[in-house]
């Protein structure tokens, strides 16, 4: 009876490190979403360029490039120069293949646009891969 005993504390131990590691991930992924989406909200490109992969697809209006992280970093820091951020709001977040993305709604001062980030992940670290500004015609201003 001891042994058994014994197994089933060894289990329960088990149990409860492996929901506190993976709980621990989960909130890791989800930190590191808030600090880009703040980062899209400031309209700091510095910060946000923290999460770039080592070369980015971005996408912005009409031109779209592979980029290093240094370069993507200035044509966004451009971008927030010309379009000052005043709010930005997750329409919808999902995960694919290994990847999350995330659609948002960045309102500035000169127009509403639609962000598209596809970010992955790799021994806990998070990049993110596409990063796309696009008009969003249904709030233009006339």
């Amino acid at each position: 009876m001891k042994v058994k005993r014994t197994n089933y504390n060894f289990t329960l131990i088990f149990f409860f490190l492996l929901l506190f590691i993976n709980t621990g991930f989960v909130y890791t992924q989800v930190g590191i979403s808030d600090n880009i989406v703040s980062a899209i909200g400031k309209g700091d490109a510095e910060s946000l360029a923290k999460y770039f992969n080592s070369n980015v697809e971005l996408t912005i209006l009409n031109k779209e490039d592979i980029y290093s992280k240094a370069q993507a970093k200035q044509i966004i820091k451009e971008f927030f120069l010309k379009n000052n951020p005043k709010t930005f709001t997750i329409l919808h977040e999902g995960n694919s293949s290994g990847a999350k993305f995330t659609l948002g709604r960045l309102e500035t001062l000169s127009g509403t646009y639609r962000i598209y980030l596809l970010m992955k992940f790799d021994n806990r670290s998070v990049y993110i891969n596409q990063f796309k500004i696009k008009l969003d015609n249904r709030f233009t201003r006339n």
